[in-house]
């Protein structure tokens, strides 16, 4: 089962009550972000993603929530490939404008978002295009783009069962 959540919807929550459940087994680390590029990857090989996983016992469904997920464009397409059509997901969602402005408000707190929220949405397409200098995983600062969710979501239909794809929201 994979959380493919837009970043600020509440895949942190939604992993944690995940976790207490006797037949789910969700791994110490969120974000483990392996089906993301290299320069947003936490875990980098097959080896080490499936080592993630190591302590799960009895627990008849293991889990990883990655918010990354659901805006990266091969990621529906890496998932296909490693874990198969059988493969369940959630996607969690929240209205886009909150969305996009808590991400906003998570990089100004931890003072990475030098630009107001209207001065960073202005300047999205030459944030995209490479002009500024983000610290991190670039999509980070794309609010618009992040809070676009028709085409993130289609890519997940194109290659997933859609009995296989739940979509909730936040205020769920």
């Amino acid at each position: 089962m994979l959380v493919v959540g837009a970043a600020k919807c509440g895949t942190t929550s939604l992993a944690a009550f995940l976790r207490l459940h006797p037949d789910i087994f969700m791994p110490r680390i969120k974000e483990l972000s392996f089906f993301l590029p290299p320069e947003g990857q936490r875990i980098e090989s097959l080896q080490s993603y499936q080592a993630c996983f190591d302590e799960a016992a009895d627990e008849r469904v293991r889990g990883d929530a990655s918010v990354g997920y659901l805006y990266y464009e091969e990621a529906p397409r890496l998932m296909h490939e490693t874990l198969g059509d059988d493969v369940k997901l959630i996607i969690m969602l929240r209205n886009p404008l909150d969305m996009a402005y808590s991400l906003w408000g998570h990089n100004r707190r931890l003072e990475r978002e030098p630009r107001s929220f209207q001065d960073a949405l202005d300047q999205e397409m030459n944030r995209i295009a490479g002009a500024d200098q983000l610290v991190g995983w670039r999509p980070n600062y794309f609010y618009r783009s992040r809070a676009t969710y028709a085409p993130q979501i289609q890519r997940y239909l194109d290659q997933f069962p859609r009995e296989n794809i739940r979509v909730m929201l936040f205020e769920e």
